[in-house]
């Protein structure tokens, strides 16, 4: 259990009236919404959101609407369990912070993407989402999450420097063990809109990949904001 479980679970515990040495608590399925308790790695998205989103237009030549929806802490086994198949995850190192992260497209954002890069107004292909992805397609979109690894590489760097190195993608979630079943993973939820279809992007990151840095990312944002500006002399 790392520290932001802990924490997580004492405040509910304590803003419940109830004491946390009795409450029971259950840690195999509780999923825990975590906004506002981790700044950094929202300050982190955010930018990203901000940077990434004129980028994928000009990839694509069509306007989107990108939004930061939501952080969360839950089980790996609980996870991956909502995963579908086949679904287009891609897997990532973090060096010099250990293990692998994982993003997952939805697959309406997949072929809306497609779509669009293909000239059309970014359209899904119906009756497409259950079948397996094509070699030509699972290229398409590799090259859009090497695009949006770039640019969170370099939302990073106002926490902490780290590197963004593309591993490979799947599309079998029964496959992933970036983590054991019963590992806390944390998740940040990016919507994507393009054109009329709306999507979503998945980053999820083993709690001992954050682990290194947690400390970083609970800090308050006033605190974050003069370590930003001071990095930035």
């Amino acid at each position: 259990m790392t520290r932001e479980d802990a924490q997580v679970m004492l405040e509910e515990a304590v803003g419940a009236g109830e004491s946390p040495d009795v409450r029971k608590v259950d840690l195999a399925g509780e999923e825990k919404l975590v906004r506002g308790r981790l700044p950094g790695l929202e300050m982190i998205f955010d930018r990203f959101v901000r940077n990434f989103r004129p980028t994928l237009e000009t990839m694509l030549n069509r306007r989107c609407v990108m939004s930061l929806s939501g952080l969360s802490i839950e089980k790996f086994d609980t996870f991956s369990k909502k995963l579908v198949h086949p679904s287009s995850m891609h897997l990532f190192r973090m060096p010099p912070l250990a293990g692998q992260g994982l993003v997952v497209i939805s697959s309406p954002l997949c072929f809306a993407t497609i779509d669009s890069m293909f000239g059309g107004r970014g359209r899904p292909i119906r009756k497409a989402e259950s079948r397996e992805y094509t070699p030509l397609e699972k290229r398409l979109i590799s090259r859009v999450v090497l695009l949006g690894l770039e640019n969170l590489k370099e939302s990073w760097s106002i926490i902490s420097p780290v590197d963004l190195v593309y591993g490979r993608a799947e599309q079998d979630p029964m496959i992933l063990s970036i983590a054991a079943p019963h590992d806390s993973v944390t998740n940040v939820q990016v919507d994507i809109e393009l054109g009329n279809e709306k999507g979503s992007c998945i980053f999820c990151f083993p709690g001992f990949m954050l682990e290194p840095i947690r400390e970083k990312l609970s800090a308050g944002f006033h605190q974050l904001q003069s370590e930003v500006d001071e990095n930035m002399k």
